[in-house]
């Protein structure tokens, strides 16, 4: 792999001045100049600006956001989701049509006439291939020796105790098979359309049958809309259209992912002309983007998939506590003053963007900043000394000020995370309003420590994110009592049995009742954490651009993307 220095000649700043007023940043002298000089897009190419390029090129490997958008353009799973419906309901692709023959095995009717790059069918011997190859680079098998590493993401195929989901591909037919599960899991076609599960040439990929695909050597041969051509290191990423593509072909025959990890560049670039789309728009920018007659900014009506969460220790902290917190934190500062609306609340692991797995009636379960209701609960327990002490709404209530009822501990490590050091401040003044001493713990060794640790902890914030579109792949790890994600030590029988309930529910809609069930039990009777927001998502692109995929994931899909080419002629 050639190594090249990032080429920044085109944008030559004598000095740099960097003035922040509100959202504008003026760059200096030279740049006014380039930004004025805006560039006519090559039509048949499209640009996309990106913060960093792929560490990784197998899919059976690949975690991370860069490499999983360079797979996605290339390879295709059986399963995925429709980007340009609102709600991304799950869309057979690979697949043609699939029926459960018991909660063990799923027989799958696979599409025709579908070839890879390399001119390879597609059909039954290529899934049980490349499921074969992701069970053994998994270490499924139990083939690995001890040198050899895991598939990065091994777990999101294995339970909580690390036991395999799948078992075996069982070929039926040319186009026919049946996938075998190591045990019930009806999440299975959402999980296959994660990254690891896209299809590739067994005819290219010979040499990869048991080892994982250079980043720097390899090459990547799918079934999907563009060809991977290249990967010049933290330069860019440069596809062809694959013009044999089973679908309608993609309107560009050349995609190329730019890498600049200047965040300042790389939105200025969609500014002049520079690059076509951009991922992951800066905050800084919003206002220059809504401005510009050139430019595209739109804001997602659903939020996305991820969400902010205050982690409780629900073996030390009981449930009087964690409810009477959780209406004791207010929401709207959080989101309305701190973050300037920048996220939405969040009532749950299960925000609107999941589509039909949310209720929006969870709005009615889960709990909001009321100090009556926090000091009621806290009254309402017998085992607590509360004389004196009545519930109201007056934050400034002198009796509560100076209740000490109990103290918990927040660990965090203020000079990582500004956010979370004002957090802290912000925690020690909401819930002494309720009788509660919350003690900062900030020393960095000491965290670390703490982290695998969570028997130690009381409070600590965290984010998490999903991994493929099914409420399970958040409820399991984060709140089964076997899992090792379970920092809230939830050990919960009725919880327990909804979860299990779920995973062996063939039928979809009573299997989404029970995630609903879920959400409202986690929000309204357990108070396992205080759910706090999800974020916003935005979409900043070229405004000749039409039928970009807007999707609560936040994932980009080229093949669907269209230039409007008498744009320039109309503006």
């Amino acid at each position: 792999m050639e190594l090249e220095k990032k080429d920044f000649t085109v944008i030559v700043l004598s000095f740099c001045i960097i003035i922040s007023s509100g959202v504008n940043i003026i760059l200096g002298i030279q740049l006014g100049r380039y930004y004025n000089q805006r560039t006519t897009p090559d039509k048949e190419i499209l640009i996309v600006g990106t913060p960093s390029g792929p560490t990784v090129l197998d899919p059976v490997d690949s975690w991370e956001s860069p490499a999983n958008d360079v797979i996605r353009q290339v390879a295709e799973p059986l399963w995925y989701y429709n980007l340009t419906d609102i709600n991304m309901d799950r869309i057979n692709m690979l697949s043609e049509s699939e029926q459960w023959i018991n909660t063990t095995a799923l027989s799958v009717t696979l599409r025709k006439g579908v070839r890879f790059h390399d001119g390879t069918p597609f059909n039954a011997d290529t899934v049980k291939w490349n499921i074969d190859r992701l069970l053994y680079l998994c270490n499924h098998t139990g083939q690995l020796s001890s040198e050899e590493r895991r598939a990065t993401p091994h777990f999101l195929y294995e339970d909580p105790t690390g036991n395999p989901l799948l078992s075996h591909v069982e070929i039926t037919g040319i186009y026919e098979c049946i996938i075998h599960l190591a045990q019930p899991f009806s999440s299975l076609m959402n999980l296959m359309c994660f990254t690891s599960s896209v299809m590739l040439s067994p005819t290219a990929h010979a040499e990869d049958a048991t080892s994982f695909i250079d980043l720097a050597t390899g090459r990547l041969v799918g079934t999907g809309p563009y060809m991977y051509d290249k990967y010049i290191a933290e330069r860019e990423v440069i596809f062809t259209r694959w013009d044999e593509y089973w679908r309608d072909l993609a309107m560009f025959k050349e995609l190329k992912f730019k890498i600049i990890g200047d965040e300042i560049i790389r939105n200025y670039e969609l500014l002049v002309g520079k690059i076509d789309y951009l991922r992951l728009p800066s905050l800084d920018f919003f206002e220059s983007f809504k401005t510009n007659s050139k430019v595209t900014f739109y804001e997602h009506q659903k939020p996305g998939l991820g969400y902010g969460f205050l982690n409780f220790n629900n073996e030390n902290i009981n449930v009087t506590w964690r409810k009477a917190m959780s209406y004791a934190f207010n929401y709207t500062y959080i989101i309305e003053d701190y973050y300037q609306g920048r996220f939405v609340r969040s009532y749950g692991p299960i925000s609107l963007g999941f589509g039909k797995y949310y209720d929006p009636a969870i709005v009615n379960t889960a709990p909001y900043y009321n100090l009556t209701i926090a000091r009621q609960t806290i009254i309402d327990d017998p085992g607590i000394d509360t004389t004196g002490l009545t519930a109201n709404n007056d934050p400034d209530d002198e009796n509560w000020l100076n209740a000490d009822l109990a103290s918990f501990n927040f660990s965090f490590y203020k000079y990582c995370d500004e956010f979370k050091g004002e957090l802290y401040i912000l925690l020690r003044d909401w819930f002494d309003a309720i009788g509660i001493t919350i003690i900062g713990t900030s020393d960095w060794a000491y965290f670390l420590w703490l982290y695998p640790h969570p028997d130690e902890l009381d409070l600590f914030w965290r984010s998490c994110y999903l991994d493929y579109l099914d409420p399970i792949d958040l409820f399991v790890p984060l709140y089964s009592n076997a899992s090792f994600s379970n920092y809230a030590l939830v050990n919960d029988r009725k919880l327990e049995q909804m979860i299990s309930d779920s995973i062996n529910e063939l039928n979809e809609t009573l299997r989404i009742e029970t995630y609903k069930n879920i959400s409202h039990y986690l929000a309204g009777e357990l108070y396992p954490d205080i759910f706090v927001y999800q974020p916003k998502i935005y979409y900043a692109f070229a405004a000749d651009l039409y039928d970009v995929p807007y999707n609560s994931f936040g994932k980009f899909y080229a093949c669907q993307i269209k230039r409007n080419l008498t744009w320039d002629s109309i503006n």
